[in-house]
């Protein structure tokens, strides 16, 4: 998408985030993410393809999910710009207006028992969003802890560490590429009370990987995830944000689901229970929502070869 059709559609949307109606920015994102068909006609037909031969969709079907996929990639990006407009000490009150939590009561128990927990996101909606609306959700004497992966963009963070800062937020964000960052945070999920967000469904590509099937495909998933569980024996929650704040026709919400534990090394034969529970609800949250799932553009480095976890 990084041709003089994106460059303009960005420009635009910058300059209306600051002077339209919420409503209408996001309704201008979608419009300039359907004018892809024209514009960007190489990257509509790939993701045309992954729809047709991963999902097995009919063809019509799934173009208009190529498209949708635009669409959305568009609107995340206006609710950037969005965000932004709102400002740093106003935000955390608007979204947490605007998004409604779903299953609540898991993760509240948990913490009700001092015991720690590592939420499971998938890639939809906006990173922004979901860590505003899970920090009113723990307790004070609680830290949350973002672990930040290679492939995470400069400016979301950016933007976060600002909200921490203004807001006197306890939240730390550590690399997941750091062996450092790595050990701190093992400390803190052993000796402290912290609440953890890791993605989940990550591609080997982005660290130690294990084998599974993805729609019916040989696949390799990132396990860091599920390592961290087993060394300190905290439960996973997987969570998923669906919508954005500013989409005026639908209420988002983020919805959080049933907690489990990984009480065998992933990796160890026999435990691909585990990666295959989270794999599955994957591509079922997929399936609902074909074109908001944001790692469509590197589904290929899902099926390559990386290095397998030992």
């Amino acid at each position: 998408m990084r041709n003089w059709y994106t460059r303009l559609a960005l420009l635009f949307l910058f300059i209306s985030a600051y002077t339209l109606p919420h409503r209408w920015v996001i309704s201008i994102a979608g419009w300039f993410g359907r004018q892809s068909t024209l514009f960007a006609r190489a990257d509509i037909n790939n993701q045309h393809q992954n729809f047709r031969l991963l999902l097995k969709q009919e063809s019509d079907i799934a173009y208009a999910h190529a498209v949708g996929f635009f669409e959305n990639q568009y609107k995340l990006i206006a609710c950037f710009f969005l965000c932004c407009r709102i400002g740093l000490k106003r935000w955390l009150n608007f979204v947490n207006k605007r998004i409604t939590v779903t299953n609540v009561e898991p993760l509240r128990k948990l913490l009700a028992q001092s015991q720690n927990a590592i939420l499971l996101p998938f890639h939809f909606g906006d990173f922004i969003s979901l860590c505003s609306v899970v920090w009113p959700l723990l307790p004070p004497e609680y830290e949350l802890v973002i672990l930040r992966g290679a492939h995470t963009t400069g400016l979301n963070f950016n933007w976060i560490n600002k909200l921490i800062n203004t807001h006197q937020l306890n939240v730390s964000i550590l690399s997941a590429t750091d062996s450092q960052d790595l050990k701190q945070l093992l400390r803190k999920l052993r000796k402290q009370q912290v609440v953890v967000i890791i993605y989940g469904d990550l591609s080997g590509a982005f660290g130690t990987a294990q084998e599974t099937r993805f729609f019916g495909k040989k696949a390799r998933f990132a396990v860091g995830a599920l390592k961290i569980a087993y060394q300190t024996q905290c439960p996973l929650l997987p969570i998923e944000l669906q919508g954005n704040a500013f989409e005026p026709r639908k209420k988002p919400c983020l919805q959080i689901k049933s907690p489990f534990y990984v009480r065998k090394k992933p990796g160890v034969e026999g435990q691909q229970v585990y990666l295959n529970a989270v794999v599955r609800m994957l591509e079922q949250s997929i399936r609902a929502r074909p074109s908001e799932w944001m790692n469509w553009q590197q589904v290929g480095t899902y099926f390559q070869p990386t290095k397998l976890v030992q």
